[in-house]
């Protein structure tokens, strides 16, 4: 199997583990009701009451949320990147909108993919390369919607642990790190 493969595969890997512990219901982007209760509440409102806010500088200021003091999106942990971009598309999206759902599974995929390149640089098995990734995945926080993105620490590690020529390559390295 081309390292390609194993890759995209590693990633079907982290989207099934997905399917299977969560369900398909949470990537619908008009489905709230999974989000309204514990953490996810806070989370949604956060995003939902930015959504509503005008434009201000600094970016991400809520200050109906929270009166009278108000607050800023990344302090409802909505996953404030994220928020900013939904925000700009908010006029295309219904009333009813979540990207929570569709994270936590971009997250999940990534999660396999680079689980899988972590691995693709200690061994040439195809095999041990999909079971490495697979350990990755099962990582009891990636489901929490603003904690799920570990993916960032993995590719951070796969960017350590791979080879490194010459300096024009260390350096490169360190700026898509640094990015």
């Amino acid at each position: 199997m081309g390292r390609l493969i194993v890759l995209l595969v590693g990633g079907m890997l982290g989207v099934s583990w997905f399917y299977l512990t969560i369900g398909p219901s949470v990537l619908d982007p008009t489905h709230l009701g999974w989000l309204m209760q514990g953490d996810g509440a806070q989370h949604v409102l956060g995003w939902l009451f930015f959504r509503h806010e005008p434009w201000t500088f600094p970016l991400g200021v809520v200050s109906s949320f929270g009166y009278p003091v108000g607050t800023t999106v990344g302090f409802t942990d909505a996953i404030p990147w994220v928020a900013i971009v939904a925000k700009g598309l908010s006029p295309l999206l219904r009333v009813d909108f979540q990207y929570f759902g569709l994270w936590l599974g971009l997250c999940c995929f990534l999660q396999g993919a680079l689980g899988v390149r972590i691995v693709q640089e200690l061994s040439s098995s195809p095999l041990i390369q999909l079971l490495g990734g697979a350990f990755f995945i099962i990582d009891p926080l990636l489901f929490r919607a603003t904690v799920g993105a570990h993916w960032l620490i993995l590719g951070v590690i796969w960017l350590h642990v791979r080879p490194c020529p010459d300096g024009v390559t260390q350096h490169r390295i360190l700026k898509v790190a640094l990015a």
